[in-house]
């Protein structure tokens, strides 16, 4: 049994992203009200704890493994992710004859040897020290998009975003693939 999201569409008011249903497909982000809000978390606190007994005490402290008070980085971080995931999908519209000529141009190029042009991608490298709220704020705001989207009008499924954990050995290609080909299935 696969699990997947119905494509739902929702009017896009960026003219570049309009009439494209794998953009249209993604749920539409918030304000930043509404995007710090689904990265807060907070620990259950009851003020009648302060008078618990230092043993019960210390048993609260791991309900802080959750704990994220959102910065205006997390909330940028948000917006940034979420605009190169649509920007990847323009020109990208099923069975459009746009579509098809970039697929065309790819395999193209594919059978050249040595590379004649480099396409530019939308990429970005996310770095900073350990627990400033990376990895977090990325799983938070990926849990809000469907992991598979179903078209049933174009007869396509959409992998919106693949969360692959670099290579234990952080060089192996062959490592990559596998996680890539792992998650895939």
């Amino acid at each position: 049994q696969y699990s997947f999201h119905k494509a739902e569409y929702s009017v896009q008011k960026i003219p570049h992203f309009a009439g494209n249903p794998l953009i249209e497909a993604l749920p539409l982000l918030g304000s930043e009200d509404e995007v710090l809000k689904g990265l807060l978390s907070l620990p259950h606190f009851d003020h009648e704890q302060r008078k618990w007994a230092d043993h019960e005490r210390f048993q609260m402290i791991y309900q802080l493994e959750n704990f994220m008070l959102p910065f205006v980085r997390h909330i940028q971080l948000v917006y940034g992710v979420d605009s190169m995931m649509r920007q990847g999908y323009v020109g990208r519209i099923p069975h459009s004859i746009k579509s098809s000529e970039i697929f065309k141009k790819l395999h193209e190029k594919s059978l050249l040897k040595p590379a004649v042009d480099i396409t530019p991608q939308v990429s970005g490298a996310l770095i900073g020290m350990s627990g400033m709220g990376k990895t977090t704020t990325l799983k938070r705001f990926l849990a809000t998009i469907p992991e598979v989207i179903h078209h049933p009008n174009y007869g396509v499924f959409q992998i919106p975003y693949l969360h692959i954990e670099t290579p234990y050995d952080g060089a192996s290609v062959k490592g990559l693939a596998q996680s890539i080909f792992r998650k895939v299935d």
